[in-house]
């Protein structure tokens, strides 16, 4: 084995930076697009995500490829974590297809494509922490509208709006610590 200061680990330390940097700014460029569509249209145009998911799709084969290559113990984590990465998106299209859209095609896209460039975990924090930052939101909708005097039950809100920013929250906080 290398030791960590040999010129082959070294490279192959900061290419593996260098893949994890361009992965994170391309869905941070995703994230962007769908947040500032989803605000101004209330919905995503299926076109966005093709080049999204066709980058994503080549970032998580070629990790995948390079974890099966490396064999042992990381090839079978590798294969269970692609494996655990599609039930969220999975199961966010059943309850989309089951409420009519109450969760709407697009945020179920975004969190199949978000799958292709985040682990599980990570995908699955970023759900949780955004469907938290909606219901605060959603809240603070609601009570603005009572105090106008308006109906505010049937109203609905752009939940990619609140996923971006907790994103950006959680990448800075990565970056930080």
């Amino acid at each position: 084995m290398w030791s960590t200061w040999e010129p082959a680990a070294i490279a192959a330390r900061e290419c593996s930076i260098k893949g994890v940097f361009m992965r994170e700014m391309f869905f941070v460029l995703f994230g962007a697009c769908c947040f500032f569509e989803d605000i101004k249209r209330r919905s995503i145009s299926l076109r966005l995500f093709v080049p999204f998911i066709a980058v994503g799709a080549g970032f998580f084969i070629s990790g995948l490829s390079g974890e099966l290559h490396a064999g042992g113990a990381q090839a079978s984590e590798a294969l269970i974590s692609a494996a655990l990465s599609f039930p969220l998106p999975a199961v966010l299209f059943l309850i989309s297809l089951i409420t009519r859209e109450a969760i709407g095609l697009g945020d179920c896209l975004f969190f199949f494509a978000a799958a292709l460039y985040l682990s599980p975990e990570e995908n699955l924090e970023l759900f949780l922490l955004s469907l938290g930052a909606a219901s605060v939101g959603g809240l603070f909708i609601s009570a603005r509208a009572l105090c106008r005097g308006e109906r505010a039950a049937k109203r609905r809100m752009p939940f990619l709006a609140f996923v971006f920013p907790v994103y950006l929250i959680v990448l800075s906080g990565r970056i930080a610590g």
